[in-house]
């Protein structure tokens, strides 16, 4: 891979994804945790607490974690309005789209069919372990992600990271992390990151 790939969550970044996870924990949890969004103040679900007190047992979140990984609950995620033209304009430019998630592996199959039935535009899919990105694409050309911890990781390594705005995630723009408040502003920053890289390339020459 070159270094114009963009490496892209798919959980809360291309996918709407906690509004489901959220009904798994209310169904699954043995206190039946009733989150809202504004709830979801910490990237790790079982440090959240509801407007009621309560909050995910101790060993609980590998519980949810694996019945959210089925099927019948990945396949009921909706992407984000317009992503596959958002995704578009990046390829278009000249970005190669590499979806790059911390999903179990088994959830693989379904996610895979989810791409397909929603014709979301990518040129690479790779389950990884949890914050481990960073060890694996250290020459992308820059990060699409919604936690905070993992773009701090991408950032030390001196590689810019857009984050889509969630409650979790709030942060002061810094010199490699840059939250965003939704996919139209993303897609600016990036583009207008790739000309600026492609105008100095043909100075350069």
């Amino acid at each position: 891979m070159s270094g114009t790939y963009l490496v892209i969550d798919i959980d809360n970044v291309i996918a709407c994804t906690d509004e489901v996870m959220r009904d798994v924990i209310k169904k699954h949890s043995a206190d039946h945790v009733d989150f809202c969004y504004e709830d979801i103040k910490h990237f790790d679900y079982s440090k959240c607490i509801d407007r009621k007190g309560r909050r995910l047992k101790k060993g609980e979140w590998h519980l949810i974690h694996e019945k959210f990984s089925r099927e019948e609950y990945i396949l009921r995620i909706q992407p984000y309005s317009d992503i596959q033209t958002y995704l578009s304009k990046l390829s278009n430019v000249g970005y190669y789209i590499h979806l790059v998630t911390s999903r179990l592996k088994i959830a693989r199959e379904s996610t895979v069919k989810w791409l397909n039935n929603y014709e979301i535009p990518h040129h690479g899919l790779h389950f990884v372990k949890h914050r481990c990105k960073h060890l694996i694409f250290q020459n992308c050309a820059g990060v699409i992600e919604d936690d905070l911890d993992q773009a701090r990781e991408f950032a030390n390594l001196g590689i810019s990271t857009c984050l889509l705005a969630h409650p979790w995630n709030n942060v002061h723009k810094t010199e490699f992390i840059t939250r965003a408040q939704n996919w139209e502003e993303i897609v600016e920053i990036l583009v207008s990151r790739y000309e600026l890289c492609d105008e100095c390339l043909k100075m350069a020459n």
